[in-house]
């Protein structure tokens, strides 16, 4: 184990752009050839999240993880796991100081026209 864990960590969630859950579990598939449901459910009750299913948090990991062409591969009878390659690319990514860049998008929210609001809807509106 690394004596740095917590600067580890902190450099996988930065990097990753990962909260500090999905950061936990990615780092024990990048430590591990496999990990189990039950090793993510024991993540789950120490960071008090008891009730966030297992597939919901590879899932959410899994779509975290997309920009930058990382697969979590799965079996039942094994668990999951990434594969040497992706091991490799990502030891490379976090040992360099070099951040990728990932697609930004815009909310559709930001992309919606301006509307004059009708002063009979804000005659109502208290301040």
């Amino acid at each position: 184990m690394r004596s740095d864990n917590d600067e580890y960590s902190t450099n996988i969630m930065v990097t990753f752009h990962l909260p500090p859950l999905l950061a936990s579990v990615f780092e024990l598939l990048i430590a591990n050839k496999f990990i189990t449901d039950a090793q993510i459910a024991e993540l789950h009750t120490r960071t008090d999240i008891e009730n966030a299913p297992v597939r919901m948090t590879i899932y959410r990991l899994r779509t975290a993880l997309k920009p930058y062409n990382i697969e979590i591969y799965n079996d039942r009878a094994a668990g999951y796991w990434i594969t040497h390659t992706s091991k490799v690319a990502i030891r490379e990514l976090l040992e360099s100081d070099i951040v990728p860049e990932t697609k930004v998008t815009r909310s559709p929210i930001e992309d919606a026209p301006e509307r004059e609001i009708p002063n009979e809807a804000i005659d109502g509106c208290v301040e």
